[in-house]
């Protein structure tokens, strides 16, 4: 499984700001596996969030070559097993 590091979350984070996307990414790395979850800025804003932001993730960590499992709340994710 691949790992994701702070600097990518952080990178992903400059990127959501760029694009006035007011979420905030945060990694736990506990006992072998990475989840992130995805935090609102704004108390207006609500999970599941808008389709640009579920694109950015996504978009963001398929560069990596990452492929993405999310909750089926989608306010958290992880990187997929792979095949």
């Amino acid at each position: 499984m691949k790992t994701v590091t702070f600097s990518q979350i952080i990178e992903l984070n400059k990127i959501l700001q760029e694009k006035g996307l007011n979420y905030k990414i945060h990694i736990s790395d506990a006992c072998g596996q990475q989840s992130m979850w995805i935090e609102a800025l704004d108390s207006e804003l609500s999970i599941p969030m808008d389709d640009s932001l579920n694109e950015t993730i996504i978009y963001y960590f398929a560069k990596q070559g990452m492929g993405l499992d999310f909750s089926s709340d989608r306010d958290s994710f992880w990187v997929a097993e792979e095949d």
